[in-house]
């Protein structure tokens, strides 16, 4: 289940994250990532932890803050107990294209500074068959979205030779 906590009205902002807890714990969500997460829905997050024992919260973050690698999210992360960070790689993306690899670096330091502390690392966000290798070269990301992009290079390539494609990539 997807939830972004943060695209609320203030005013509903408790009641909407109420809700959210709620769904979560009346679907038996097994997986709920959160969007956009900021600091001040840290204690709703912390409940919706405690009150879903099943349910694995993942927080999507970007790679970079103010062009440093954003070491913060991972202290985010676990301060509200989630298992997974999602690195949001629209950056990533933008910077590989522009064959500016500088990136990679930032990437990486954060992928295995998540690992060290024990949190799974999923990526997502503009990734196509182009960024994707660089990606798979730095190693250590759990899982990929890359939805978007498939059903385009299925357009060009077909689905068949497409999902090749994509599985050619991840295996490098």
């Amino acid at each position: 289940m997807n939830g972004n906590p943060n695209n609320i009205p203030s005013v509903n902002k408790i009641w909407s994250l109420k809700l959210l807890t709620r769904m979560t714990i009346n679907t038996n969500a097994k997986y709920l990532d959160l969007r956009t997460v900021k600091k001040n829905t840290f204690n709703v997050i912390a409940n919706i932890n405690i009150l879903c024992k099943k349910t694995s919260i993942s927080l999507f973050v970007d790679n970079l803050k103010n062009q440093n690698t954003n070491l913060d999210s991972i202290d985010y992360a676990l301060k509200v107990k989630a298992n997974t960070i999602e690195i949001h790689t629209g950056e990533f993306s933008k910077q590989i294209d522009n064959h500016d690899f500088a990136i990679n670096d930032h990437l990486k330091e954060l992928i295995y500074k998540a690992k060290d502390k024990n949190l799974l690392v999923n990526a997502g966000h503009d990734l196509n068959l182009i960024n994707l290798p660089h990606l798979a070269k730095i190693g250590g990301v759990n899982e990929v979205s890359i939805g978007h992009a498939i059903v385009v290079d299925a357009l060009n390539y077909g689905f068949e030779d497409t999902i090749k494609r994509y599985i050619e990539v991840i295996k490098g």
